[in-house]
């Protein structure tokens, strides 16, 4: 069985300083990753040297989705530009993972043709994050 890494976030900085208490923020960091020739991803999530946190927040989650994009019907996005259309696979809280460190998050059998990667973000207010981070998957072909 060959395998195949794809880097769908490169090495890149998310900034989520200075949020109000309690709000919470979706960035996007791929959509629309064509996995459709494998049976099997697991993702390798790093956070890089000079990752800031000061403040734990109360969530930070590292989600994988099915993505089911398709260019029958564009306008699906809600007011936000959320992409439509996708069903959560993963949620993975990184706060704990410390800097210079990995996650492997093996992705849920059925995940489809399509993967997007997002961060989510819970804010305790007046902290300073800024993960740097990047991603690969593992693929696994049929």
């Amino acid at each position: 069985m060959a395998s195949r890494v794809i880097r769908p976030v490169e090495r890149m900085l998310i900034n989520l300083s200075g949020l109000a208490s309690g709000s919470t923020a979706v960035i996007y960091l791929a959509r629309r990753i064509d996995v459709a020739a494998f049976k099997e991803v697991t993702a390798y999530v790093r956070l890089h040297t000079g990752t800031t946190i000061s403040v734990t927040p109360t969530s930070s989650l590292f989600q994988i989705n099915a993505d089911g994009y398709t260019s029958e019907d564009p306008a699906a996005l809600d007011a936000s530009s959320n992409p439509a259309f996708q069903t959560n696979l993963v949620n993975t809280d990184i706060k704990a993972t410390p800097v210079g460190g990995m996650l492997v998050i093996p992705v849920t059998a059925g995940f489809g043709s399509m993967l997007s990667l997002s961060l989510q973000y819970t804010s305790l207010g007046g902290a300073t994050i800024k993960y740097i981070m990047s991603v690969d998957l593992i693929c696994k072909e049929f």
